[in-house]
């Protein structure tokens, strides 16, 4: 029975694992697009004699955002796949108690949950929606300055560069809040408080 008991509190466990994991992800990706912005701004804004190395830093900062996006959407997709099978075993381990009272107490908390749940993934996918076009802009920048790295070039996607500009800016802040709600939903499933900063 002691098996059974603590079944439900490590898939909580797993789950608000899951969230920080997620949560240190996109953190990360967030950290690597500013810089490849920094990258691209700099080569538009300061080109050197030789493009080339600009071009170069700012290419392999994008390959490395886009590596992480895929990894952070494997790991949010991975956290919501546990927390599905949290909330299942919290069913039925409610079904397991006598008290009406604790069982509805439960209940209550069970659906607490599973809404901030829901919310963070709601916002999850609506951050990844407004991600895309920005993406999708420096993927084309990539491919016409591949094509034309000159002076010319760079005049060419100036425009789209400073549109990409003001598109990070309200997604910057989205993600930062996003990251900060995994945190604290992770935190509330987590059997182990966290410890006080030094």
């Amino acid at each position: 029975m002691a098996g059974c008991a603590s079944s439900g509190h490590q898939k909580g466990e797993a789950t608000a694992e899951g969230l920080q994991g997620a949560a240190d992800r996109i953190a990360k990706a967030q950290t690597t697009r500013e810089a490849t912005l920094a990258a691209l701004n700099d080569l538009v804004d300061n080109p050197q004699p030789d493009l080339r190395p600009q071009f170069k830093k700012f290419n392999s900062f994008l390959k490395t955002w886009e590596s992480q996006i895929q990894d952070a959407g494997s790991k949010s997709a991975s956290m919501q796949a546990k927390g599905a099978a949290y909330f299942e075993k919290w069913d039925e381990e409610l079904a397991k108690i006598q008290n009406e009272d604790i069982r509805n107490r439960s209940l209550v908390r069970k659906e607490a949950v599973t809404k901030q749940f829901e919310k963070i993934g709601i916002a999850y996918a609506e951050v990844d929606k407004t991600r895309r076009p920005l993406m999708s802009d420096l993927a084309d920048i990539r491919i016409a300055l591949s094509a034309d790295l000159t002076r010319a070039g760079l005049d060419a996607v100036r425009p789209v560069v400073k549109k990409a500009n003001e598109d990070a800016e309200p997604l910057g802040k989205a993600v930062d809040k996003l990251v900060e709600e995994f945190k604290a939903l992770g935190l509330t499933l987590s059997a182990v408080a966290p410890q006080p900063q030094k």
